[in-house]
């Protein structure tokens, strides 16, 4: 009874600490010196619907503890990774607003209310890092106990068998291929720009990377020389990084499938990368990050 009645507490006192990043604000007269407040809840919602939405923060906050099962080196370690997380939020948010840290060291207030924020931040991470490393170690048995997830485990391994690589490949192609349509022909950037300036005036300088610059340029020459069209030297450049961008993300998906990994988590890894637009605009940008990234996700394969 004592440890049903602390656990309710402690769920209470998550839920509210969960609740905070989204109720504080701060302001400043002087935009020196930045002090909290509540902000201004929205007019549609009244008292009662605040209080339905706190006991549905209050279950999930619950659900998410008591799904938890670790050994404590990785309780520490969900913990280790939420408090980073959480910080790197706050902190992020602060630079992000003002271009200063001035949300969090300004004042005695601001950093009570900054730490109170990164205790709610820390709470939302260590739910969500938590359970996601339960799952990955029980999973056998929660696949085995769950009907959906088992047939769809199944259907899943069935369908990717031999040659998976081909075939995530191929699908996730043909999710991204919209966006190669509709930002025709090109997603461009400024940098874009600047690395054709040096690559035609042959002022090429190390602030953009030199090959990139000369396989970008080169490109949209070869286009405006064999096909009387700059556009189309940039769609020939784009899609080639649409090809290989897209098999290196489908080579790190294979590589943690063929790892025997569990295939839900790699699936859902897969609805994330093929769906969020982030990803397939990436690879239709020119600009020197895309291929960086792209590099990046193969220097993780290797």
């Amino acid at each position: 009874m004592h440890k049903k009645k602390f656990s309710f507490i402690f769920n209470i006192i998550c839920a509210v600490l969960a609740i905070l990043p989204f109720v504080i604000t701060f302001t400043s007269e002087d935009g020196v010196i930045y002090t909290p407040m509540i902000a201004d809840s929205p007019q549609h919602l009244e008292m009662e619907k605040g209080l339905i939405l706190f006991a549905a923060v209050v279950v999930l906050i619950y659900m998410a503890l008591k799904f938890i099962v670790l050994e404590k080196s990785k309780k520490r370690a969900a913990l280790g990774l939420a408090v980073f997380f959480a910080l790197c939020v706050v902190f992020g948010k602060s630079y992000e607003s003002i271009s200063s840290w001035g949300y969090i060291f300004s004042s005695f207030s601001a950093f009570t209310a900054s730490v109170a924020i990164t205790a709610g931040y820390t709470v939302m991470f260590y739910c969500g890092i938590g359970a996601l490393f339960t799952f990955i170690e029980r999973y056998d048995e929660i696949v085995k106990n769950n009907a959906i997830m088992s047939s769809l485990s199944k259907n899943i391994t069935s369908f990717l068998g031999e040659k998976s690589i081909i075939k995530i490949w191929i699908i996730l192609m043909i999710l991204w291929l919209p966006y190669l349509i509709i930002d025709y022909p090109a997603v461009i950037h400024a940098d874009s720009g600047v690395m054709l300036s040096e690559f035609f005036n042959k002022s090429l300088y190390n602030h953009h990377p030199v090959l990139q610059t000369i396989v970008w340029g080169s490109f949209v020459e070869f286009g405006h020389n064999v096909f009387n069209s700059y556009n189309a030297g940039v769609f020939l450049f784009v899609l080639l990084q649409f090809v290989y961008g897209s098999f290196i993300v489908s080579l790190l998906l294979d590589y943690v499938y063929k790892k025997k990994y569990p295939v839900i988590i790699i699936f859902i890894a897969f609805l994330i990368i093929a769906l969020m637009p982030a990803f397939p605009r990436n690879a239709t940008a020119v600009c020197k990050d895309s291929n960086h990234t792209f590099y990046v996700y193969d220097l993780a394969y290797y």
